[in-house]
C-alpha cells in the first residue's frame, strides 16, 4: 500500500487546498468538508493512506458576547407605558422566560397552565409556516417566573376567551403535515391576527426602547438577556438548559449566556475574600 500521492496527483488535488489560503475562515471551512471525503474516498479505492485536509485547521474568530439588556434596563422596558398592550405584554414575557422567537409566536393556550405556572413548547412559526420544534429538547414543558406569569395573566384578558382554530403544521421530518387545534396567546394590537412573523413586533420594540430611552438592541436578545440573568444570579445551569431548550452547557456558555456584573446579587470577590479568612 502506497502512503503518499503522486506527484501527478498532488497537481490534482493541491489547487483547491490553496484556495483555502484566499478565503477567510468559513470558505476554508466549507473547502476543506469538500474535499476530505473526496481524499478519503479517491485514498480507499488507490490504497493510499494520506489525506492532507486532517492536518489544515481553519482558524474561528471569537464569536461576539450577546448584547443583553441589565436588570435596570428591564425595569425601564416593563415600566415604560404603551397602547399595544398585547406587544408590551409578550415583550416582559420574553424577558422573563427566553424562549425562541418561532416558539414564543407559536404559544397556544392549551399548552399553558397558569394556574401551576407551566408553559409546554410544542411547535413554533418561521415565515406564516408551523412546525414542529426543531429537535425534541426543545419540546419542553417550563416553569415560569413571576414577572412572566403576569405578563400571561394580562394577555389573557385580550385572548382568553378567542375560540380555537384549525392550522397546518409540518412535522420533524419536514414532510408530514398535521392539523392543529391552535388558540392563539400573542396577537397583534391592531389587526388582532395571531403573529406569525415578527416584523410588526419589530417595528413596535424599536420605538418602544426609543421611548423608554434604552440603547437598541435586537428582539433575540431578549432571550439572551433570560439566560444570562439565570447565570448572574446562580441557577444552575441544567435547569437553565432544561429551560430553554439546548442540548449542551457549552451552547449557553459560548452563544448565549453572559454574566452580567452589575446585577449580582453579591459581590463575589467578597464572599470568596471572606469563605478565604482574608478579612482587612
Amino acid at each position: 500500500m502506497r502512503k503518499f500521492f503522486s506527484q501527478t496527483e498532488r497537481i490534482i488535488f493541491a489547487e483547491p487546498m490553496r484556495a483555502t489560503e484566499d478565503h477567510d475562515s468559513e470558505i476554508q471551512k466549507e473547502i476543506i468538508q469538500i474535499m476530505s471525503p473526496v481524499f478519503d474516498l479517491y485514498g480507499t479505492r488507490k490504497r493510499l493512506q494520506y489525506n492532507p485536509t486532517k492536518a489544515v485547521k481553519a482558524s474561528q474568530p471569537d464569536s461576539e458576547d450577546p448584547d443583553v439588556f441589565t436588570r435596570n434596563e428591564i425595569n425601564l422596558i416593563i415600566s415604560t407605558s404603551s397602547n399595544r398592550k398585547s406587544e408590551r405584554n409578550m415583550a416582559e414575557y420574553w424577558l422573563g422566560s427566553g424562549p425562541r422567537s418561532a416558539e414564543l409566536m407559536a404559544m397556544s393556550r392549551d399548552a399553558v397552565d397558569l394556574e401551576n405556572g407551566i408553559v409546554r413548547y410544542e411547535m413554533g412559526v418561521v415565515q406564516g409556516q408551523y412546525k414542529a420544534t426543531k429537535n425534541r429538547r426543545s419540546k419542553r414543558s417550563v416553569e415560569l417566573l413571576q414577572p412572566a406569569r403576569k405578563a400571561l395573566e394580562r394577555q389573557y384578558a385580550i385572548t382568553g376567551e378567542r375560540e380555537a382554530m384549525t392550522i397546518k403544521m409540518i412535522d420533524r421530518d419536514n414532510r408530514t403535515e398535521r392539523q392543529v387545534h391552535f388558540k392563539p396567546v400573542w396577537v397583534t394590537t391592531f389587526s388582532d391576527e395571531p403573529y406569525t412573523h415578527n416584523q410588526s413586533f419589530r417595528a413596535w420594540w424599536t420605538r418602544h426602547l426609543g421611548e423608554a430611552e434604552v440603547r437598541y438592541r435586537g428582539p433575540s436578545q431578549c432571550r439572551h438577556t433570560f439566560i444570562s440573568q439565570m447565570l448572574t444570579i446562580g441557577m444552575p445551569i441544567n435547569w437553565i438548559i432544561a429551560q430553554v431548550g439546548h442540548s449542551s452547557e457549552t451552547m449557553i456558555r459560548r452563544h448565549y449566556g453572559k454574566f452580567i456584573q452589575e446585577d449580582q446579587p453579591v459581590s463575589f470577590a467578597t464572599l470568596a475574600n471572606k469563605q478565604l479568612g482574608f478579612t482587612e
